[in-house]
């Protein structure tokens, strides 16, 4: 676990929401992280937000970089359904 309280917890709700997923095996290990999320405010003022979280509080740019562009051309991909 992190040294973040935030990062803690969504890794623990990633890992719970891992196994669900398809191909998923039980020696998977989650090492790094982003989530990106949209926020809104039903006060006009204060707007929206995309807060971002990263695995361990922070990572390096690069890899903030790698796994944003990887789920770009994982959208891409057509549907395997």
């Amino acid at each position: 676990m992190a040294n973040s309280e935030a990062s803690d917890m969504i890794e623990k709700a990633i890992n719970l929401g891992m196994k669900s997923n398809k191909g998923h095996d039980d020696s998977d290990i989650l090492v790094e992280w982003v989530v990106v999320a949209y926020v809104a405010n039903p006060d006009n003022e204060k707007g929206s937000a995309y807060p971002m979280f990263f695995s361990n509080g922070d990572i390096p740019t690069y890899r903030a970089r790698g796994l944003l562009t990887t789920a770009l051309l994982k959208l891409n991909e057509p549907s395997q359904e």
